[in-house]
């Protein structure tokens, strides 16, 4: 058991770390370079792109997270059922104060991103 003690109490500083910083990584997200066809905001080639007027379009595919406005695609965000219909957060920091006072976030949503905020 001793000689784990360094690794478990490693994982529990990265966790409380990663628990401080919050959303700061978006599910499926990888530090290699992006694929071809994806810009480095994390675009795709077929993923609309922000109207002239500077407002985001939210794609038939994607969901704003209603906590921090990432836009992102539902299949890599979490689904959250309240009153009957489903709503998509961004990551678990953001399904958890949801889950916590969900009318705050559905009367004032955040904007829809592109970006994942900091």
């Amino acid at each position: 058991m001793r000689k784990y003690l360094p690794i478990i109490l490693a994982a529990g500083v990265l966790g409380v770390l990663l628990a401080v910083m919050g959303c700061g990584k978006q599910p499926g997200a990888t530090s290699a370079p992006p694929p071809p066809g994806v810009t480095a905001a994390g675009a795709t080639a077929g993923t609309p792109t922000p109207a002239p007027s500077g407002k985001i379009t939210v794609g038939p595919e994607e969901a704003s997270c209603p906590v921090m406005g990432t836009v992102m695609k539902k299949s890599e965000m979490i689904p959250m059922q309240h009153n009957g219909k489903t709503y998509y957060l961004c990551c678990k920091e953001c399904q958890a104060q949801f889950r916590a006072d969900p009318e705050k976030y559905l009367n004032h949503p955040a904007a829809p991103t592109r970006e994942m905020p900091r």
